[in-house]
């Protein structure tokens, strides 16, 4: 008797835990966290922290197969010190993703990993420059490309609505472009590389 009883809790519990995440054919995710990144050129490295916030839209073509691809825009907004001056970072960086999910979940949630590739980002960095001796306000801008890779995980909370959390790491080179200072153009040929650690937490809704 007891041990009929616990087989048919232990099918329940299977039923109930172990279940098909439910996807639509398209999902669309809106995050937002913390960015700590790293810009290194070739005089120094500097640390910039801030936010970032994050959206993406995936389409998963073939029922049954856990895996979507999609685009994703991230729009950090970071502050640290440029040639030793303060700096503030804004950017818009577009990357093309392959994500692919568990296809069973565990009570609600579903581990998922992403990849991808950052075709443009553009940056702007307000800060200060040293010219003859006086200090000016500038705003540089950059265009950047790199890689992306994310991990995480949803938790179901409705049918098709889901709750995530996500660790993103990117890697990207930046190219400053022309900027005036004073009335006089600049140039610089120093490239920068910059990566990038981003905790973040969101939504997900499937349609």
């Amino acid at each position: 008797m007891l041990q009929s009883l616990f087989k048919s809790m232990l099918i329940i519990t299977m039923a109930i835990g172990f279940t098909r995440t439910s996807y639509g054919l398209i999902s669309a995710q809106a995050m937002l966290g913390t960015d700590s990144s790293k810009i290194k050129g070739s005089a120094e490295e500097t640390t910039f922290d801030g936010t970032s916030l994050g959206v993406a839209v995936y389409l998963d073509p073939i029922p049954l197969v856990p895996v979507g691809f999609g685009l994703g825009v991230s729009m950090p907004s970071i502050s640290g010190k440029n040639n030793g001056l303060d700096a503030d970072i804004t950017g818009l960086v577009v990357d093309l993703q392959v994500m692919a999910w568990t296809p069973i979940s565990f009570f609600g949630i579903t581990p998922f990993a992403k990849l991808g590739y950052i075709p443009f980002g553009a940056y702007k960095m307000k800060t200060k420059v040293d010219v003859a001796g006086e200090l000016l306000d500038t705003t540089i801008p950059m265009t950047g490309s790199g890689t992306h890779f994310a991990v995480g995980a949803n938790y179901s909370i409705l049918p098709l609505i889901s709750v995530l959390f996500q660790i993103s790491m990117r890697n990207e080179t930046l190219e400053y472009e022309e900027f005036d200072v004073g009335g006089t153009t600049f140039k610089l040929d120093d490239d920068l590389k910059k990566s990038s650690t981003n905790l973040l937490v969101g939504v997900e809704v499937g349609i």
